[in-house]
C-alpha cells in the first residue's frame, strides 16, 4: 500500500510544478491521482489473496488434498484474469504518470481498457455469494482451516480484514470508478479535450455495472440451490439415494408450499415442492436438529420423480379448510372443528369432496389454495400425487415444468443408447380373477396396459403387459 505521504499528488512531483500550476489544476491532477493510486491499491489488494490465501492453501497440510484445488476455484474464482486486466490498465496509467507530471488525459487510457472489462468480471462478480457459501461451509466442518483465516487476518498487510473483504473487491471497484470519476469531471474545465472522454468512461462504466447486475440472479438461484441441496436429508427407513444435485449443471427451477391430503382424508400435510431440472421432490420442512433453532432441513419424504417419468395435470381436488376460516368459507359450522392448540401447531379440516379450495389462516392472513396440479409418477412404485397450491404459484409451477422438461429432453436426447416407439397408446387388460392370482406369475400385480408385438428375433407374436410394478412380456 501507499504510505500517507505517497497519497498526496503534491508530494509525488517536483515542488516547482506543484508551486506553477493553478489551484483548478492542482485540484485536478489529485482527483487523477487518486484514480491512480486507489488502483494501485486494488490491485494490490488481488495480489494478497494469492500470498496470503491461496499459496499457503496450497503447500500446508489445511485442507483435504482431494477437494483442495476444486476448493480454490469456488472460493477464488477467476481473480486471476480481472487482476491481469487491471495491472494492465494500472502500467499505462503509471507510464502517462512518468511521460507527464502535470497529467494532461487519463479518458483514452481509461476508455481503451473498461471496455474489455465485461466478461471477466461478469463471471465473478454474479458468483461472489457463491465462494463466499463456499469458505464458510469449509470453515465450518474444518477447524484447521477456520484457525488459518484467523490467522490470515493477523497477516501485516491484510489490516486486520478477512477473506469476504478480498473476495468483494470487484464487485466494490466496478461502481466506485464512476465516483471518482465525477471528481475528475467537476474539476476539469470544459475546453479540455479529456473531459469528454472521462465521461464516456462514467457512462461505460455505468453500463457495465448494469449488464452484471442483470446477471445476479444467476449467482442467487445457485445459491439457493446449494444451501438446499445442504440441507435435503432422508427418513431413517429410507436408503439414501444419489441424485446427482451437485453436478455442475443442475439447476434448481422452483420451489413451493404445497398441500395435499394425508391417506386419513381429514387433515392436510404441508410439503415443499422442489422442481430441478431432472427431477421433482416433495418435501416435509423439519427442524435441524443440530443446527441453530430457526434453522430447518427438508426430509424427502417421498419418492423422487425423474421429469422422464412424470406427467403433470391440472384438475379439481377435494377442499381442505382451517378453523378459522371455516365459516366463513362455508357460511355454517361444521363438525369435527378443530382450532389451534397453544404451542401454535395448525389442524385441518375435511370440507367437502365438492368444495374446489383450501383455505388456511396464517396469522392474519388468509391464504387461499386454490389452485391444483396432479403429478402422475409412471416409475416403478409410482403412484399420483394432487397438490394444493396458490393459483400465482401453480402457473410458475407450470411455466417452469415445461421448460425444466425440455432442458431435461435436450440433455438425454445425446446419451440415449436406444430409441422406444409408441407400440399402443392404451389397450387396458382385464382384470384378473382374485382365484387365478396365485397361479399367475404376476403375482396379484394390477395390469394397466397390455399390446401384441411381433419378436423380430423369431417371428412370434408377443404379449407386452404394463403393471404397477414394472413392464413384462
Amino acid at each position: 500500500m501507499l504510505s500517507s505521504q505517497e497519497k498526496v499528488w503534491a508530494n509525488s512531483v517536483p515542488a516547482s510544478i506543484v508551486a506553477n500550476a493553478s489551484k483548478q489544476e492542482r485540484n485536478r491532477q489529485e482527483a487523477i491521482f487518486e484514480v491512480i493510486h486507489t488502483e494501485h491499491n486494488y490491485c494490490r489488494d488481488l495480489e494478497l489473496m494469492e500470498e496470503i490465501f491461496i499459496i499457503p492453501l496450497r503447500t500446508r497440510d489445511i485442507v483435504d488434498p482431494e477437494k483442495r484445488e476444486a476448493l480454490i476455484e469456488d472460493v477464488f474464482l477467476n481473480f486471476k484474469g480481472i487482476l491481469a486486466l487491471n495491472k494492465r490498465l494500472l502500467e499505462d496509467l503509471r507510464a502517462r504518470q512518468e511521460q507527464q507530471p502535470l497529467v494532461e488525459s487519463i479518458g483514452d487510457i481509461l476508455l481503451a481498457h473498461i471496455t474489455g472489462f465485461e466478461q471477466e468480471y461478469a463471471n465473478y462478480i454474479p458468483q461472489i455469494a457463491l465462494a463466499e457459501y463456499a469458505y464458510k461451509k469449509e470453515e465450518a466442518q474444518n477447524p484447521r482451516f477456520a484457525q488459518f483465516l484467523k490467522e490470515c487476518t493477523r497477516h501485516p498487510e491484510a489490516r486486520r480484514l478477512n477473506l469476504r473483504h478480498f473476495i468483494g473487491q470487484p464487485y466494490q471497484r466496478i461502481p466506485r470508478y464512476p465516483l471518482l470519476l465525477r471528481e475528475v469531471v467537476k474539476r476539469t474545465d470544459e475546453s479540455v479535450p479529456d473531459r469528454a472522454a472521462v465521461e464516456e468512461v462514467i457512462r461505460v462504466c455505468s453500463e457495465l455495472g448494469k449488464n452484471i447486475d442483470g446477471r445476479m440472479a444467476e449467482g442467487n438461484q445457485r445459491l439457493r440451490m446449494l444451501k438446499v441441496i445442504d440441507k435435503f436429508v432422508w427418513k431413517s427407513s429410507a436408503p439414501p439415494q444419489d441424485l446427482k444435485l451437485n453436478e455442475g449443471t443442475r439447476k434448481l427451477h422452483f420451489e413451493c408450499i404445497v398441500r395435499r391430503r394425508s391417506h386419513l382424508e381429514v387433515q392436510t400435510i404441508e410439503l415443499r415442492l422442489f422442481l430441478f431440472d431432472h427431477v421433482i421432490l416433495m418435501t416435509k420442512e423439519k427442524r435441524d436438529r443440530l443446527g441453530e433453532k430457526e434453522d430447518v432441513v427438508y426430509q424427502i419424504s417421498k419418492n423422487p420423480i425423474p421429469l422422464e417419468l412424470v406427467r403433470v395435470t391440472t384438475d379439481d381436488g377435494r377442499a381442505y379448510v382451517s378453523p378459522n376460516a371455516r365459516d366463513s368459507a362455508q357460511g355454517k359450522k361444521l363438525n369435527n372443528s378443530t382450532r389451534s392448540t397453544s404451542s401454535g401447531h395448525r389442524h385441518s379440516t375435511f370440507i367437502s369432496p365438492h368444495d374446489n379450495s383450501l383455505v388456511y389462516r396464517v396469522g392474519f392472513q388468509e391464504t387461499r389454495f386454490t389452485a391444483s396440479v396432479t403429478l402422475e409418477h409412471r416409475g416403478r412404485r409410482g403412484r399420483n400425487f394432487t397438490l394444493f397450491m396458490m393459483p400465482a404459484d401453480k402457473d410458475q409451477f407450470l411455466e417452469q415444468f415445461a421448460m425444466a422438461q425440455a432442458r431435461r429432453q435436450e440433455a438425454v436426447a445425446t446419451t440415449n443408447i436406444f430409441k422406444s416407439k409408441i407400440i399402443t397408446h392404451m389397450n387396458a387388460a382385464p382384470p384378473i380373477p382374485s382365484d387365478h392370482l396365485v397361479h399367475n406369475p404376476l403375482d396379484g400385480r394390477r395390469v394397466t396396459c397390455s399390446a401384441p408385438y411381433l419378436n423380430v428375433l423369431d417371428g412370434k407374436m408377443r404379449v407386452v403387459l404394463g403393471t404397477d410394478e414394472g413392464v413384462y412380456v
